[in-house]
């Protein structure tokens, strides 16, 4: 309704919106293409950054002022958010639950850097409730350099961060592909769920976010004096033991498992780490279902630095279930393809011999390598987000997923040709479906692309 505040969630589809024209010379096209929503996608952790305004104790809740991504100064408005008992607390780098953390944070300064992690509390809800906030110097952009990455090998107080992204004082963010994160006794290390931590919880495969101080001209990133938190990490591997539970390891964090070197991290040689034979401390949590060659994801902390024989301490284990598993597609025709995908009642058969495809199923990294493939995309969902990109025309949206299709198959009998293909739902691999709530698919003239390959 006009003059209420909304929410709006932003998507850009980068599969949708760069076409790679050729790799020698390498062209790529850009045409940028952005879905938007008045709801928060619930599925996903949502970030408040900005300062501190006030804390009402008696309501649970927290004013600020928004500064949003890298910015450090602006106006940008103000926002209001939840707490509840189960919320965490790091305040100038210590740590804090519940009533204390909130009643500590009502004491801080106005102005002090927040940031607030969460999301909606139910779906459909406008109110946003915080599972974790960050105030004080425990803020990454407060006064100090920022580190983050993931530590791939470690000799005594020298650690290796690759993948690293450092932020400056200058708002600049500099991407390298290797950086050397140094540490001392002194440092302090927050954000383990487990109990205290210490600079001997650095271990391989840890996912971190460090204050220091950043030196260009040696690629050293300095928190001798400074704080390095802990994030939380998740392995996927295939079981080659149920129990105890060891996996043969594909990814930490996203990233291939050659990228680590295990050296140090026995209490000698012979009890290091082995990738093929990772052995997770399962602790508490039911692993009776678990049989062998299955694969699997589990999401914790390496265990401390030097300590193996066991490798992983788990909070939490995912057994995916391809019966019906969240997923997204791309799609890419190399050239115009006519007989690509195809519309026969009330779902699109995709024939894509001649495509370059991929298929992501959510939380499972690397599995696109995995011998999965829909051969069809139907719905369920009484809305989605379904659109039609026609170079030269624009974007055609639709939320009736019968409506999208009875469109496409339109487009598609007067001659236009599919491109590429985007699509999100949840994979059965039995029926070797992908049952949607959001699809792009981009179409051209067969003489367009043709033009364009030349």
């Amino acid at each position: 309704s006009p003059f209420k505040t909304a929410q709006l969630t932003l998507d850009l589809d980068l599969a949708a919106s760069n076409t790679i024209e050729s790799f020698e010379p390498p062209l790529v096209t850009v045409e940028p293409f952005m879905v938007g929503s008045t709801e928060l996608d619930i599925d996903r952790e949502h970030r408040l950054r900005g300062l501190l305004e006030s804390v009402d104790l008696a309501t649970n809740t927290i004013d600020m002022k928004l500064i949003p991504m890298r910015l450090r100064r602006g106006t940008f408005g103000d926002f209001n958010f939840h707490v509840d008992d189960n919320t965490l607390y790091e305040i100038d780098g210590v740590e804090y639950t519940s009533e204390e953390g909130l009643s500590l944070l009502a004491e801080q300064a106005e102005g002090t850097p927040l940031i607030a992690f969460g999301g909606p509390s139910e779906e459909g809800e406008q109110r946003y409730l915080a599972t974790q906030v960050l105030a004080g110097n425990s803020v990454p952009w407060a006064e100090q350099d920022v580190l983050k990455g993931i530590i791939t090998a470690r000799s005594d107080s020298s650690i290796s961060i690759q993948g690293a992204v450092v932020e400056t004082g200058d708002q600049a963010a500099h991407f390298q592909t290797e950086v050397t994160l140094a540490v001392t006794e002194d440092t302090v290390v927050t954000g383990y769920r487990l109990g205290d931590a210490s600079i001997a919880n650095l271990s391989v495969g840890q996912r971190i976010l460090a204050l220091g101080e950043f030196n260009a001209d040696n690629n050293e990133f300095d928190s001798s004096q400074g704080h390095v938190r802990m994030k939380l990490n998740a392995i996927v591997g295939e079981v080659v033991q149920a129990s105890p539970l060891e996996l043969d390891l594909s990814h930490i964090n996203k990233r291939p498992i050659d990228l680590f070197d295990f050296s140090g991290t026995g209490l000698d040689a012979a009890n290091d780490a082995s990738p093929e034979q990772y052995e997770i401390n399962s602790s508490t949590l039911d692993i009776s279902a678990i049989e062998e060659d299955e694969w699997m994801q589990v999401r914790g902390y390496p265990s401390s630095f030097g300590s193996s024989p066991s490798d992983f301490d788990a909070l939490s284990i995912i057994n995916p279930d391809f019966s019906s598993h969240p997923a997204r597609m791309f799609a890419l025709w190399q050239s115009p393809s006519t007989t690509g995908l195809t519309i026969e009642s009330s779902e699109i058969v995709l024939s894509l011999e001649d495509a370059r495809t991929k298929l992501h199923l959510k939380g499972i990294p690397g599995s696109s390598q995995l011998s999965f493939s829909p051969e069809k995309l139907v719905s369920t969902a009484e809305e989605g987000r379904f659109s039609i990109l026609i170079r030269g025309e624009g974007v055609h949206m639709f939320t009736d997923f019968d409506s999208f299709i009875g469109s496409a198959s339109e487009y598609l009998q007067n001659g236009l040709a599919v491109h590429q293909l985007t699509a999100t739902g949840q994979y059965t691999d039995s029926l070797k479906s992908l049952d949607v709530n959001y699809v792009t698919l981009r179409l051209s003239e067969p003489q367009d692309l043709e033009q364009d390959q030349e």
